[in-house]
């Protein structure tokens, strides 16, 4: 957790695994196609999907729906 608020005082739209990005360019095309949901626990500090998964989406020419708040 220090090293994501670390990383927050620097960004304040980091805080959460980084790592999970690259995850997800594997497998969000599949998942959108198939209408499967993705839910994960790289959170850390920040749990709103940021702006780093936006990028990973329109990197690779999708646009997933990003919910709004927790719930």
């Amino acid at each position: 957790m220090l090293i994501l608020w670390k990383a927050q005082q620097k960004d304040p739209s980091a805080g959460y695994a980084r790592t999970v990005l690259t995850q997800l360019e594997h497998v969000l095309g599949t998942c959108l196609d198939r209408g499967i949901k993705i839910v994960n626990n790289a959170g850390g500090l920040n749990p709103q999907p940021g702006p780093g998964v936006r990028r990973a989406g329109g990197a690779l020419g999708l646009h997933p729906e990003m919910p709004t708040s927790r719930g």
